[in-house]
Order: structure tokens, then sequence, then C-alpha cells
């Protein structure tokens, strides 16, 4: 009972067969992901396929022709049998198509290719010709060389009767090379050169943005250390002054030079005029009795007259 519930349940779930599909040509396969109204490509239509993607393949490249010659019958890579080479020479007919292309035109090439490989001796193509197609500028080189008589211009191709045509030819791209060659090179050094001046621009001016930013830093730690200097009253003596920068070795001494005529000035603007001779006298006797003693009488009063007329 159980078994013919299934079966029914499942046949009543499936889709009636619809009947607008056209015999032997629409067809339908039922799958749980979905029906497939796609008809699979036969064995002919793959044959056909992939013969049309060989011939697209084979139009799209230029074949060569290569004549093999067997040197010898034993395989050796030392012999060779003068009789069965000449008799292929012979049978293949090689002699006959040297002579033919000799009488004819011996080199054939395509415009882009030849101008590609011979722009550079002409001023006219070099480096890039913008006054018509290939063909025009393959047609002003042979022009400028004077070898219009030994050419022929066809279609897609420049055909070349003489072989003293094609050696003139590669004789004056060969004498060019070299003149080629340093101007590239002389092209990538500038190049090199300027992206290393560049570099070390940037890292001067790294080092000049990092060396203000030491100054900035080192001016503000001494402005906040001598904010209030002057209302101290030895003007700054006991503070310590921060460690500068070794950029900044003279700049500090140099500051330490003006602060110290600052402090001076300071100390002297507190000492009246009339007692700045007597002070004087008493920095010379320190600075002569230095390391000597202590105190000689540094806080007595000094007579100026009686100390001029002893001397």
């Amino acid at each position: 009972m159980n078994c013919c519930w299934k079966l029914w349940t499942r046949t009543s779930k499936t889709k009636p067969s619809e009947k607008n599909l056209r015999h032997k040509i629409d067809f339908r396969v039922t799958h749980y992901a979905g029906d497939i109204t796609k008809r699979p490509p036969t064995a002919g239509t793959l044959f056909k396929n992939s013969m049309q993607a060989l011939v697209q393949n084979l139009q799209s490249k230029e074949p060569h022709y290569v004549r093999c010659i067997k040197p010898n019958e034993i395989k050796s890579a030392t012999a060779f049998d003068d009789e069965r080479v000449r008799h292929q020479v012979s049978y293949l007919g090689l002699v006959e198509n040297v002579r033919v292309r000799r009488a004819g035109f011996a080199y054939r090439q395509r415009y882009d290719r030849f101008l590609k490989r011979y722009k550079m001796i002409s001023q006219f193509t070099w480096p890039n010709f913008r006054s018509g197609t290939d063909k025009d500028a393959v047609r002003v080189i042979m022009d400028e060389k004077k070898f219009t008589d030994d050419v022929k211009y066809g279609k897609t191709k420049i055909f070349i009767r003489s072989p003293k045509t094609l050696f003139a030819l590669e004789n004056a791209r060969n004498e060019l090379i070299p003149g080629i060659v340093t101007l590239i090179q002389k092209t990538w050094r500038g190049y090199v050169a300027r992206q290393q001046y560049k570099k070390m621009k940037a890292l001067l001016t790294m080092i000049k943005c990092y060396r203000q930013k030491k100054l900035r830093e080192y001016i503000c730690a001494l402005e906040n250390k001598f904010r209030r200097v002057k209302t101290m009253k030895d003007y700054g003596k006991s503070i310590v002054w921060p460690a500068p920068p070794r950029s900044l070795l003279n700049s500090a001494k140099m500051l330490r030079s003006i602060y110290n005529r600052w402090r001076s000035y300071m100390i002297l603007n507190r000492i009246p005029r009339s007692e700045w001779p007597q002070m004087k006298l008493k920095i010379s006797a320190a600075s002569a009795l230095i390391n000597k003693r202590i105190e000689y009488g540094l806080s007595r009063k000094w007579e100026v007259t009686l100390y001029s007329t002893r001397l």
C-alpha cells in the first residue's frame, strides 16, 4: 500500500507532456535541476566545427617549405654520401629552383616587415613614417637609395631582383646600427640618471625637513625652559640645557653665547654705572687669583683711586 502511494505521488507531481513540441525537432529532458531543451551537438557538427577551426588557424599562418636531404642511409652524423645527396638534389629540382629564383626576383618580403628592418637608412622614414602607408614608405626608401630599376612593387610584398641590392641595404643598415645602439644607451642612461637625481633630491628634501623638525623641537624645548628666566634670581643659570641634535651643535653654541651675553647684560644692568670701574677691578683680580683663594675681599668695597695710584 505504501509503495503504491509513493508511486502515485511521484506520477502526480510530474508535468504533463506539452502539445506544442514539434516531432523530431524539439525535445525536452526532465531533470531535478530543471528542464533541458537544447539539443546536444552531433558527431557531424563537432567534426565540422573542428575543421573550420583548423582551416582558420592555417589561414592565419605563413607557410615555409623546407627541403630535407638525407646525407646517408645508415643514419650516421659523420658519414656523407655524395652520390646519394646529388641524386636527391637533382630529383627534388633544387638546382632549377635556385636558377629560377636567380633569374627572377630572388628576394620578396612584406611591406611592414621590410619597413621595420630598413626604415633607419632613410631620414624620411626614421623613426616613423607618417605620410602614407607602408608601401609608400618602402617606395621612398628605394627611391632615395636609387634602387628603383631593380625592384617591383606587388600588392602586399616588395620583390628585389639582384642580391647586390639586398647586400647594399644590409650594409647601409649595419653602418647605422652602432649609432642607434649608442642613442638607445644614451637615452637609457639619461633616464636612469634622472631617476637617480630625483631620488637624491627627494632624499635631500626629507633630510632637510627632518632637520627643520628637530630644530623646531629644540627651539620649542628651549622656549619652554627659558620662558620665565627673566624673573629668576640667577637669570636661568641653574637651568639644564637640552641636548641639541648633531646638526645643530654650532647653532647651540651660538645660542649659548647669546644667552651668556644677555645674562651678563641683565646682571650689569642692576649695578649702577658709577660702580662699573670697581667691578672691572674685582673681575681682573678674580681672574688673576683664580684657584688660589676663594675670596680676596670681594664683598668689600674697593677704592678706585688707591688702586690706580698703586699701579
